[in-house]
């Protein structure tokens, strides 16, 4: 025992001190050599353990024992080649190593280093083929949502994946790159179900999204309902709401209305739909539908009912059905003459054999279409199309109806009078057409509506103005026909003005200069008894920084953008750009549901026809990289 002692004191007596070299600093952190002593027993005296800043480096002739490394370069682990048994860092010393190898696998000493090495590098082969594998099944997972979403964002069946993509891309990989790239395209799940289940999480995933974001902004909301070929009867919302700096619209839910269609059971199911999302009607500023009584009624309509929920909310008619509404102020005269052209039409569409017959008529006469157009009531845009082309196709038509014997229709093309007042009515539906165009689109609000048809209106004075003076170059195709009849410039005139007293009966509120601020707040100012209000206006007024960055933005993110310094004044003029001036949306809706829903596709349940019609027509994108995380890689057998 005194040896022992005499012994550890000569080693504590030749160890550096704590002011020591370098070398000791970086051994010991302070009291470096010391010897804690458990009660007066010297041979449970033991040595400090090893500094945390002293790192054992890997020799490259442990591998003769058996042993690699793994962990980090700054701080290596000795791991075990045989059995895979890893030690800390301060065991990177020959002895210990060697102490393993002998204990745990003696039979192995008389194997040279040739041998640990070729079982290293088989192991690394293992590893590095393991971890390919787990990376191709993360890519074809992500693959397998990646085309699942273009499916469904061009409404295709969902067996078209494996039907055509999955082979059309596997051929033109084969063809360009090589076999053993064709196989991995093998490895995509792109089944039917597949598809189907990746849609639906998606859809899941904006609709969260979607949800979450309403919360967080005021909204208004587009709501329609619509039968389907099928006898279905759909309803489909849309909403538009603040996210970032901008203001959005995106699709809310498709849900079948499975009995009446009356306003408390559209009103009944978006209520339902608000209150399992925990979305509040308070939030809702305004409503946008068309003019049927199901949704405007005053005691039992959707907009009524909602009210009741939000007294504030503003109702919208849409501005398109309206405009249609307008253009149906046709006089008795100029009335027959559509329909008669309608007639026409009808005539020789309707029978195969005269479409044919006219349209070699075409043919040789070099005409440049050789069919006519169905007129259909219910499109905005049939009659300006139909009368078009039926006015291109006069002399073809006149010809057509001359071998045919059709005395009637005959002289309605030879009469000048008629032709002049047909023309008249291509013409008109011509300007028609182009406001209703220009209404149409997901950027549209009352204010720039509004815009549209004032100036249209102005026009029509315009119009009634040049028709006295007897200036008709407005109507290219009228005054094609250099009719100068009295008559006929007589039943122009009446339906302008017909027109336009129909423009100030379904547009009652085209003056909107009270939001003329929203336009342009460095010249208006808001006109408002609110005196904080007209505080926070004025000083945006004379904000000289804000003029500039008002030039540079637009007009939405503008003031979005001001929330924080000017709420008060941010909130109201969102109010105005957030209101819907259209249903254009829910029709847009109905044309994509009307695709979706073909003969050949009749076996949709409620949700997948929701799913797939909210990855079409959603401008929120799933957020594939985090679905992805949450399911399981699995590589298609």
């Amino acid at each position: 025992m005194d040896r022992f002692i005499t012994r550890t004191s000569k080693l504590i007596e030749s160890s550096p001190s704590t002011s020591g070299t370098s070398k000791q600093s970086k051994d010991s952190p302070s009291t470096s050599g010391t010897l804690k002593m458990s009660g007066n027993s010297p041979s449970t005296a033991r040595p400090s353990k090893q500094s945390k800043g002293k790192c054992r480096l890997y020799d490259e002739s442990y591998i003769s024992i058996g042993f690699t490394w793994c962990g980090p370069e700054d701080e290596p682990i000795p791991e075990c080649i045989i059995c895979g048994k890893t030690f800390t860092n301060e065991s990177m010393v020959p002895n210990k190593l060697n102490r393993h190898f002998i204990k745990q696998h003696f039979h192995l000493k008389c194997k040279d280093i040739h041998y640990f090495k070729r079982l290293l590098s088989s192991q690394k082969k293992e590893a590095i083929k393991f971890t390919k594998k787990v990376k191709i099944s993360e890519r074809a997972l992500e693959a397998s949502f990646v085309v699942s979403q273009m499916i469904a964002n061009n409404m295709k069946a969902h067996t078209i994946g494996e039907n055509l993509i999955k082979p059309a891309c596997k051929e033109m990989v084969r063809i360009m790159i090589g076999d053993e790239a064709a196989l991995e395209i093998d490895k995509i799940p792109m089944s039917n179900d597949t598809i189907t289940r990746r849609i639906n999480d998606m859809s899941v995933d904006i609709k969260q999204h979607t949800v979450e974001k309403m919360k967080l902004s005021r909204f208004t909301l587009q709501v329609d309902d619509s039968t389907v070929s099928d006898g279905k009867c759909y309803m489909i919302g849309f909403v538009r709401f603040v996210v970032g700096y901008d203001i959005i619209n995106q699709f809310l839910c498709l849900k079948e209305l499975k009995t009446s269609t009356r306003g408390k059971d559209i009103f009944k199911t978006i209520n339902v739909f608000f209150e399992n999302n925990g979305i509040s009607w308070s939030d809702c500023v305004g409503i946008c539908t068309d003019g049927a009584p199901n949704m405007t009624g005053n005691i039992k309509g959707f907009v009524t009912l909602a009210k009741m929920k939000n007294p504030l909310i503003v109702k919208t008619h849409c501005f398109i059905h309206r405009e249609a509404l307008m253009t149906k102020t046709l006089g008795s005269d100029l009335n027959s003459i559509l329909i008669n052209a309608v007639r026409i039409v009808n005539y020789i569409k309707g029978k195969p054999l005269k479409s044919r017959i006219f349209a070699e008529i075409c043919n040789s006469m070099d005409a440049g279409f050789t069919n006519l157009l169905y007129h259909t009531e219910v499109r905005w845009l049939s009659r300006g199309k139909v009368l078009a082309r039926l006015y291109e196709l006069k002399e073809e038509l006149l010809l057509f109806f001359m071998e045919e014997g059709n005395e009637e229709f005959t002289s309605f093309l030879e009469d000048h009078d008629w032709i002049s007042k047909f023309a008249y009515l291509a013409d008109i539906f011509q300007h028609l057409n182009l406001v209703n165009s220009s209404l149409q689109g997901p950027l549209e609000n009352v204010l720039t509506s509004t815009d549209k048809l004032s100036a249209f209106q102005e026009k029509i004075s315009i119009w009634c103005t040049n028709l006295d003076q007897g200036n008709t170059a407005m109507f290219p195709l009228f005054t094609s026909q250099e009719n100068s009849n009295p008559e006929v410039l007589g039943a122009i005139r009446s339906h302008l003005q017909a027109l336009q007293m129909s423009l100030k009966y379904y547009f009652p509120d085209l003056n909107v200069k009270q939001y003329d601020w929203v336009r342009n707040p460095f010249t208006s100012l808001v006109q408002t008894d609110d005196c904080e209000l007209q505080q926070e206006a004025v000083e945006l007024k004379n904000d000289r920084t804000l003029q500039l960055k008002f030039k540079e933005m637009s007009l939405n993110s503008f003031w979005v953008s001001l929330h924080s310094e000017y709420p008060r004044l941010s909130t109201k003029a969102i109010e105005v750009l957030l209101q819907f001036s259209t249903s254009w949306l829910c029709e847009h809706g109905f044309s994509a549901l009307t695709n979706i829903k073909t003969k050949k596709r009749q076996r949709f349940t409620k949700t997948t026809l929701e799913d797939d019609m909210r990855l079409a027509l959603s401008t929120i994108n799933p957020r594939i990289p985090q679905l992805c995380k949450n399911h399981q890689g699995q590589i298609s057998h």
